[in-house]
């Protein structure tokens, strides 16, 4: 693990949004989110979310830990969009194999 954890100021707080730096307690969020979407997003078969989708909530904490790690690994950010004025998980996104 590298010692150079980055400090990014979180959350970023815009009018229509607030931006986190992915964490367990974001898991039931992200887990829904999923499931919503999945019947969209499957679509276009080339967004993580769609092998995901049937994943349990286990699991979902599973991989949630496994980007926490990448992160600190500095390999990895994953970031997720709430709407500011209702707090619902509207997006996420990221950085992956970072080098």
């Amino acid at each position: 693990m590298s010692s150079n954890l980055v400090d990014i100021p979180m959350p970023i707080i815009t009018p229509r949004l607030t931006l986190h730096l992915l964490n367990l307690e974001h898991s039931p969020e992200m887990f829904e989110a999923r499931r919503e979407s999945y019947a969209e997003l499957s679509k276009w078969n080339i967004l993580i979310w769609c092998p995901f989708a049937e994943m349990t909530l286990e699991e979902n904490d599973s991989f949630i830990r496994m980007k926490l790690e990448q992160f600190k690994e500095l390999k990895d950010i994953t970031i997720l969009a709430f709407h500011s004025e209702t707090g619902r998980m509207i997006g996420g996104g990221g950085l992956h194999k970072c080098d």
